[in-house]
């Protein structure tokens, strides 16, 4: 049987490799990796009020390795990556207290994210895998993406957006592109 810890830093390992293969076009699947204490040495930061420039560039799970690549950079200005594996998560309110949790675990990385949304990238058993996101850039994503397979989940005035993850990787080259274009 599988460490659920294990079972999510393998989830960790898998996305980055993911997406920094997409934000490199291929060229590298190691531009994005794991952070250091995978987003937590970032949230204690935060609470101790210490370094609020440093906790803002390690919040998350996944951070950019370099600079050295372009649109990896540009993501990264925009957005913080948070991986969970779980064995379920509803899409569909209302919400259990698990569910709630990881809700308020992402609300409080915003807050220490200087102005990022975040993107969650959800993998749960049995399921496909969804990004949710919240916030300007994610809302724009969502516009950009805007799928039939995508929904808002709207919880306390705040817009949730979840669309599937291979759409997300399928169109985030694009949407990076095409802000460079405003």
């Amino acid at each position: 049987m599988v460490n659920p810890k294990q079972k999510g830093n393998e989830w960790e390992r898998k996305s980055a490799k993911a997406l920094s293969s997409r934000l490199t076009e291929g060229n590298s699947e190691y531009a994005i990796w794991r952070s250091n204490s995978s987003g937590g040495h970032s949230t204690i930061l935060a609470k101790k009020e210490k370094e609020s420039g440093y906790a803002s560039k390690q919040v998350g799970d996944l951070v950019a390795t370099g600079n050295e690549w372009e649109y990896v950079n540009q993501f990264f200005e925009l957005f913080f990556v948070e991986c969970k594996a779980l064995k379920d998560f509803s899409l569909i309110p209302p919400v259990n207290k698990k569910e709630e949790d990881i809700l308020s675990q992402v609300f409080r990385e915003i807050e220490v994210s200087g102005g990022k949304s975040p993107i969650v990238i959800l993998k749960r058993n049995n399921k496909s895998v969804v990004i949710i996101t919240t916030g300007d850039s994610g809302r724009l994503l969502y516009k950009y993406v805007s799928s039939k397979q995508s929904l808002i989940y709207v919880k306390e005035d705040v817009n949730f957006y979840v669309f599937p993850y291979d759409i997300f990787l399928d169109n985030i080259m694009g949407f990076l592109k095409s802000r460079n274009l405003l």
